[in-house]
């Protein structure tokens, strides 16, 4: 797109100039020299350098400023996944914690995490099904912890467990692109 953008070809274009120059060197084509083919402000920059301070906003920004539409679009999934993240990191002392989401049924899995141990399977955090409202879960556990109070779950044994929730989750990014211009050729 930065290509197209600046009028000179396409990654069909870079593609070839790279494929010639392979065939020219005796060492071939590596990633020198393929950053060595685009401007120092091309937004592969940011891709590949692993020190980037602000990564993901500088990239939306690049997208944005070549017409590119990008939204924060999460699906129930990756609320419910943040949701269940954050509670989880904040009562979970050490080791691993996760879950598996398989169909009809959630199971929490990690040792130490005070009351989300033991791999109880969830039907409920405050109140909402984590499967199928999770947006709705997510929404439900950030208001509690941003007042200070524990996320209730309730489990497929009908117990109800309180874990701790001492600050508010971060919506989580799952940037999308809506719409991109098409440059031609």
């Amino acid at each position: 797109m930065e290509l197209r953008h600046a009028g000179k070809g396409d990654f069909f274009s870079l593609w070839g100039r790279m494929l010639e120059t392979a065939r020219s060197q005796a060492d071939g084509f590596g990633t020198a020299e393929f950053l060595a083919a685009l401007s120092d402000t091309s937004a592969v920059h940011l891709v590949l350098d692993p020190q980037v301070e602000g990564r993901w906003d500088k990239i939306r920004d690049r997208l944005t400023d070549l017409g590119v539409t990008v939204v924060n679009a999460p699906t129930d999934q990756e609320f419910m996944a943040a949701a269940l993240f954050h509670v989880a990191k904040a009562n979970c002392l050490t080791g691993s914690y996760g879950f598996y989401n398989e169909p009809g049924a959630l199971k929490l899995d990690g040792e130490n995490c005070g009351p989300l141990s033991g791999g109880p399977i969830i039907d409920s955090v405050e109140g909402f099904n984590p499967q199928a409202d999770g947006q709705a879960m997510f929404d439900a556990v950030k208001a509690r912890c941003a007042a200070g109070q524990s996320v209730r779950y309730r489990t497929r044994d009908g117990r109800t467990l309180e874990a701790a929730c001492p600050t508010e989750p971060a919506v989580p990014q799952a940037w999308r692109i809506v719409e991109a211009p098409s440059f031609g050729r």
